[in-house]
């Protein structure tokens, strides 16, 4: 609901005092509407008075005279999204790309946790805050939110979700798994239980050690152009 929405966009932006939706009439779409509407009728009067031999041609060329309006008239208004700030309306371009990628997912976040589905993101660290990540991890994970049981499945590079900050749990251990891709292209999927890590394990920092495998290799890595080592 847009009460709930509006709560979420706040978590991205403080400054966001509400959300609008504005509906724009595209005048030209307009015009070819009333032109094909004025098409759609010239060509029932004649189905109507022709002869059933002739009518096939027509019954197809009203077909697609109809579908071409229903097309236009969607054509004709679109919904534009504001984001209110102080009083003055922007549009969803002028937000910053963390920003505009959470009100893009909201929609698909509170459909999910109402209806109990999946929602599947791939690489959810990219453009938002860490902390945001934590907020929409943690509103699956709280069954007051989720009481439904909807599912988070995700990818990330963020390691530090495997630790807790600001009072935020990290992921449970059980939550976690690894993928690691070999030289020919192939990948391998496990968990993080595997391991069997112990309460006191920094989880981040040992998976960014390399312990649990699924990082990069950068052994012989060199920066273009850097001098070669003197003999």
């Amino acid at each position: 609901d847009r009460a709930t929405f509006l709560e979420l966009a706040r978590a991205a932006d403080v400054g966001i005092s509400d959300i609008a939706v504005e509906y724009l009439e595209d005048l030209r779409a307009v015009e070819q509407g009333d032109m094909l509407a004025h098409e759609v009728r010239e060509l029932e009067r004649e189905l109507a008075r022709v002869g059933q031999e002739r009518q096939g041609d027509l019954v197809e060329k009203l077909a697609m005279a109809r579908a071409r309006l229903d097309l236009t008239r969607d054509r004709s208004r679109r919904a534009r999204l504001v984001v209110v700030h102080s009083g003055a309306g922007f549009e969803l371009n002028d937000e910053s790309e963390g920003t505009r990628l959470w009100l893009e997912l909201l929609p698909r976040v509170i459909t999910s946790l109402a209806r109990g589905h999946t929602l599947v993101i791939d690489e959810i660290d990219t453009s938002l805050h860490p902390l945001l990540v934590r907020k929409l991890v943690g509103m699956f994970r709280d069954p007051g939110v989720n009481p439904n049981r909807a599912q988070l499945l995700f990818t990330t590079h963020d390691a530090f979700l495997l630790a807790p900050i600001a009072g935020e749990p990290g992921l449970e251990r059980d939550q976690v798994w690894f993928v690691d891709k070999h030289a020919d292209g192939a990948s391998n999927l496990y968990p993080l239980t595997d391991f069997k890590p112990r309460n006191e394990h920094n989880l981040a920092r040992r998976y960014l050690g390399g312990a649990y495998g699924a990082v990069p290799i950068l052994d012989g890595f060199e920066l273009l152009g850097a001098p070669a080592a003197a003999e």
